[in-house]
């Protein structure tokens, strides 16, 4: 057997290079993958544990319940201490959902789970007293990009539903 040349121990070095280099391509993409698998779970989790705790607020609170349920449906017959306190649960609960379609449009919350939030987006905004509320504050709470979205494609299909 022959003895290999220096230029071909470096040949067989840079061959094992590039072997080494795509195995760490191969790792780096699958670490990328599980990353943002963890990003969608993350996303989704904090949209849920928020419009949990509204929810519950809302449940436990007699009071804020009845307020939200009168709310929903005739804005003007509340208070307006009563329709103040409308406002910032609507407020948080749309923020909420601002939250997860900025999410969806950064591609850390998928289709799935953005289906289940448009499905609710459109649920209450379809109610007239969300609708009250959005046309007071829509355009000057949140991100242009939803606020398109809404005025473009939620609020024509609520008028389609009726």
């Amino acid at each position: 057997m022959r003895k290999l040349t220096l230029s071909e121990w470096a040949n067989i070095a840079e061959i094992l290079g590039s072997a080494v280099v795509v195995l760490s391509l191969i790792f780096i993409g699958l670490e990328l993958r599980q990353n943002t698998n963890a990003l969608y779970t993350n996303s989704w989790q904090q949209v849920i544990d928020k419009m949990i705790d509204l929810d519950l607020s809302e449940a436990s609170d007699e009071t804020l319940g009845r307020v939200m349920i009168e709310g929903e449906t005739n804005l003007g017959a509340l208070s307006k201490e009563e329709q103040w306190r409308f406002y910032r649960v609507a407020q948080a609960r749309l923020g909420q959902l601002e939250f997860a379609y900025l999410a969806k449009i950064n591609g850390t919350l998928d289709e799935f789970h953005w289906g289940a939030m448009e499905g609710y987006l459109r649920h209450m905004l379809c109610m007239p007293g969300y609708v009250d509320f959005w046309e007071d504050m829509g355009s000057t709470v949140y991100h242009p990009q939803l606020y398109a979205y809404v005025e473009g494609d939620i609020l024509n299909s609520c008028s389609k539903e009726k």
